[in-house]
């Protein structure tokens, strides 16, 4: 039986016959199929910059009119 010397052999050489070894001792992967359904949910409820108190107020007044009137208009 032949045998290699891996000290004789060029670091290339040494790379290759490691992914040739690896082959047979690490498996393989394979594809899953998995079906799930996924119920996409905002990240947040609502966010608001708001950058002035003029802004806020306003904001306010919005927001209080949809509770009044039960309408949604941001």
């Amino acid at each position: 039986m032949d045998t290699i010397d891996i000290d004789d052999l060029n670091t290339s050489q040494k790379i290759k016959m490691l992914q040739i070894a690896l082959q047979y001792r690490l498996p393989k992967l394979q594809a899953i199929n998995t079906i799930e359904e996924i119920e996409e949910l905002p990240l947040f409820e609502q966010i608001q910059i708001v950058t002035s108190v003029d802004e806020k107020e306003r904001l306010e007044k919005v927001e209080a009119y949809e509770k009044e009137h039960n309408v949604q208009i941001l």
